[in-house]
């Protein structure tokens, strides 16, 4: 198969996808998209971007001919790569003065490019939800294009992207495995006097060892003690000290594509509640896990889950959804959300973080969480340390 070596994927991947892509612009009437999201930029063209927040780029899709891809011009050497590729014109804006005033010229040359292609008075869909996209930003849209009528396309890409095919599950299954050495490190790392800091470094070295292994989009979620009840945070440096629980939520990314596992370590020997709290979660995970498979509804997943935390009396601790869809970026936002009461369906070639947490604000956290690749048998596990309650 056709394919640039800088690129993840064949080129074929890359032209199925954009034809998917057209299907749904046809189907919701749309005569042009302007895909803003940077991750579904990346699924689309290929476009290496670093880590969020980033804004100001743009590829302009219209129903037939030329793809366009408009960036700032520090971003040269990336679209480079992708040109006469994945895309067929790429155009530039500078970044010679705060990026609040030159950002006007962004939308300025999206008006003139649609302007040149007679789309200016077409229907036109946006990201609006993508973090790219400022209510700021459509403002200078319209004004651009006041004779467009513009339609929501947040879902135009990211739907296509909850169905992996087997190239992107190849690349999480190596990132399941990387994120995997990583916990095992911070795990072996835990210990009364040692820091959060110790542990953080124990499982990003365990992890940069790996030639393959790149940033993610949110560090490790790396907490202690009664910081471990404290939601998307990670390391500060506190002590550990005995009668700690320890939260690793530990992501790894391979291309893009995210694999995350959690444990939880008790400093020393736990209490009976935090034992008890560990049984409980790794049962009801393991409930989710065996309701996974094609044509189960989401929300029947999360029953499976909850149940098990609600009947054993900790219902009120797990403040979180079951789990989510992953891919490119840690979360998928508009992917499948495994809560009470969905009637989405799980289909084969999805893959989830399934997470039950019990958080005791002021005490700490029992968690365990696995990436699992739904298949036409069921449900796989892509990370692979023990269930249990670690102690140290």
């Amino acid at each position: 198969m056709e394919r640039n070596e800088l690129l993840v994927f064949d080129l074929l991947e890359y032209k199925v996808r954009l034809e998917k892509v057209r299907e749904g612009m046809r189907r919701d009437g749309i005569d042009v998209a302007l895909i803003t999201a940077l991750e579904d930029n990346t699924y689309l063209t290929g476009h290496p971007y670093g880590p969020p927040p980033r804004r100001g780029m743009c590829t302009i899709i219209p129903l037939e001919g030329k793809v366009t891809m408009i960036s700032r011009l520090v971003e040269t050497g990336n679209v480079e790569l992708i040109l006469g590729k994945t895309i067929d014109r790429a155009l530039f804006w500078g970044d010679t003065v705060n990026l609040g005033d030159s950002r006007p010229s962004l939308y300025k040359m999206l008006g003139e490019v649609l302007t040149e292609q007679g789309l200016q008075s077409k229907r036109v869909g946006v990201q609006m939800e993508s973090s790219s996209f400022t209510a700021k930003n459509f403002e200078l849209l319209k004004e651009a294009l006041p004779k467009a009528t513009f339609e929501d396309a947040s879902c135009l890409v990211e739907d296509l992207r909850v169905i992996k095919s087997p190239m992107e599950v190849d690349c999480i299954r190596r990132a399941a495995r990387i994120a995997s050495k990583g916990l095992a490190a911070g795990i072996n790392a835990v210990r009364e006097g040692r820091s959060e800091n110790d542990v953080a470094a124990a499982i990003l070295s365990a992890m940069l060892e790996c030639p393959d292994y790149e940033f993610t989009f949110m560090a490790p979620h790396i907490t202690s003690g009664p910081r471990a009840a404290m939601g998307h945070t990670t390391w500060s440096g506190r002590i550990l000290k005995e009668g700690d629980t320890f939260y690793m939520e530990v992501p790894a990314s391979i291309k893009r594509y995210h694999a995350i596992t959690t444990r939880t370590v008790s400093v020393g020997p736990p209490s009976g509640k935090i034992q008890k709290v560990a049984d409980v979660v790794i049962k009801a995970q393991e409930a989710a896990i065996d309701a996974m498979k094609p044509g189960a509804a989401a929300g029947d997943v999360d029953k499976a889950c909850r149940s098990v935390i609600e009947k054993a009396g900790y219902g009120e601790y797990f403040r979180h959804r079951t789990g989510y869809t992953t891919g490119i970026d840690w979360v998928q936002n508009r992917g499948i959300n495994l809560v009470p009461g969905s009637t989405m369906q799980l289909r084969a070639g999805m893959t989830f973080h399934i997470i039950p947490i019990c958080m005791f604000f002021g005490e700490g956290a029992v968690g365990i969480s696995d990436t699992v690749l739904v298949t036409e048998e069921g449900a796989e596990v892509l990370t692979g340390l023990d269930r249990k309650l670690y102690i140290r």
